[in-house]
């Protein structure tokens, strides 16, 4: 039951008072000492965060940069521009940045998506390690498993597990020990020093060329098509019905990013849980199946509204303009979102990005509406 309120709790703050959650985002720095203890789970958004000090339960925190060096009790999640695990967690860490960097003790789980992520000498990983990025570098130990699919990987520390990667490069330093497999894919069989121990089997798969030529034809690429055109035609008729909203919402999006990204990502992992809880009573299906419903029709107009906020972003440095037209907006951002999410490895990456800043922009619009008693029909 306590669960169940908890997360029913996380949820309508979320989506509705957003920027209110237990602690209020500050531009500034927020400083946790070291001698202090944190009883309850611990929710920080903001613009940096150097938490040092004891944490008995869960740690979510979103923000530009965020410094871990404390003791964590129970699991890590973090959304920031900037991720720094120096500490020690003794649940799971899931980590998701630009960059993000392991240095610390994680005792069970990791999971980390980035641009470039690394897990540094001294770092380790009592279980498995699960990651996405464009550029892996792992020099510390893994106890377990590692499962990598990125542009780039670098091993060079101790698994106790097999490794399972998918990259265009794989490189493995001399001070390479795996005491499992080593099953890989990329463009060219790597070369494994002598001093690297491996002490199951080595599996290479080459990766397939890139085809010429699209392979989808047919069908499947007009179905594409139509996906990109219903995309564009959603977004226009949101442009048609509420402008000033849309330009609001855009320009608040490309104001404070990761702030958005953050707070979506909560909305995205605490909307379901919510709904399903809620659906434990008979009277709340009705009411969970309205949330999920509502939840499908978010997660479609991330596209429309990410797109306009890349698309103002983009034709007004191309025109030197502070105001740009807000319908070539959309169609430019949505098609350039549209492509980037199809990049091999890293379009994942983009995609969920996008999804977490559309929904961060929604809860933000919803959020500042509803305190400034302004949710209404535009005039």
């Amino acid at each position: 039951m306590k669960i169940r309120k908890f997360a029913i709790f996380l949820l309508l703050t979320v989506l509705l008072v957003g920027e209110g959650l237990a602690i209020a985002p500050k531009e500034g720095t927020t400083y946790v000492a070291s001698e202090e203890t944190i009883k309850e789970n611990y929710f920080w958004a903001g613009g940096t965060l150097d938490f040092n000090g004891r944490a008995q339960k869960d740690l979510v925190l979103v923000g530009k940069e965020v410094k871990v060096g404390g003791i964590v009790e129970g699991d890590v999640i973090a959304v920031a521009q900037r991720i720094r695990i120096l500490g020690e967690v003794k649940g799971n860490v899931r980590a998701l940045g630009e960059t993000v960097t392991l240095g610390g003790k994680v005792g069970k789980n990791a999971t980390l998506g980035g641009k470039y992520v690394e897990v540094a000498k001294g770092a380790e990983v009592g279980w498995d390690l699960l990651a996405g990025s464009q550029r892996l570098y792992v020099e510390g130990k893994v106890n377990g498993d590692i499962k990598a699919r990125a542009g780039e990987v670098i091993l060079g520390g101790e698994i106790g597990g097999s490794v399972d990667s998918k990259s265009r490069e794989l490189s493995l330093l001399p001070t390479t020990h795996i005491k499992g497999n080593l099953l890989y894919s990329a463009e060219r069989e790597t070369v494994i020093p002598k001093e690297a121990r491996i002490e199951g089997k080595v599996i290479y798969t080459p990766l397939p060329p890139l085809p010429k030529k699209p392979q989808p034809k047919g069908i499947p690429l007009a179905l594409k098509f139509l996906w990109l055109l219903g995309l564009i035609a959603a977004g226009a008729v949101l442009v048609l019905l509420f402008p000033r909203h849309i330009r609001e919402t855009g320009g608040y999006m490309l104001s404070r990013p990761w702030l958005h990204i953050g707070w979506g990502f909560l909305v995205l992992i605490a909307t379901p849980i919510g709904a399903t809880l809620i659906a434990i009573s008979i009277i709340g299906i009705p009411l969970t199946f309205i949330t999920l419903a509502l939840y499908m029709i978010a997660l479609y107009l991330t596209t429309p509204l990410v797109g306009t906020a890349l698309g103002m972003k983009i034709l007004g440095r191309l025109l030197k303009r502070e105001v740009v037209n807000l319908y070539a907006s959309m169609a430019l951002g949505i098609i350039i979102f549209f492509l980037l999410k199809h990049i091999p490895f890293i379009g994942w990456i983009i995609s969920l990005l996008g999804i977490c800043w559309g929904l961060g922009g929604m809860q933000g619009a919803i959020g500042r509406r509803i305190r400034a008693g302004r949710l209404g029909p535009q005039a």
